[in-house]
């Protein structure tokens, strides 16, 4: 997959389905495919994601915390095995990615 990929989820949740890599290259495109989505809750889907860079983790958790202080939700699903290690490799885990939005 060469881009980003909104979907509405069953939820209510934007579900955005991520490149294959998230590298360097990846990390603008992934800022401003986010960014419009402020404000409402998202599911980030990783089923195609086979790389897992600095930059765009930065991106994601930058993403998280905004998304945290604004109340809203971040999920994630589909995490494959290699991109829990790339997580781990860096000192994070999936919880570090995801918020709970408003209580």
């Amino acid at each position: 997959m060469a881009d980003t990929d909104i979907l509405q989820a069953g939820d209510g949740a934007t579900q955005i389905a991520l490149p294959d890599r998230l590298d360097t290259a990846a990390a603008p495109k992934l800022l401003a495919d986010l960014a419009p989505h402020r404000g409402r809750d998202i599911c980030l889907d990783f089923a195609n994601v086979t790389m897992l860079g600095t930059l765009c983790l930065q991106v994601l958790l930058n993403a998280r915390h905004h998304w945290d202080a604004d109340g809203q939700a971040v999920s994630i699903e589909n995490l494959i095995p290699p991109v829990e290690k790339a997580l781990a490799d860096f000192g994070a885990t999936p919880q570090s990615l995801i918020s709970a939005g408003a209580s």
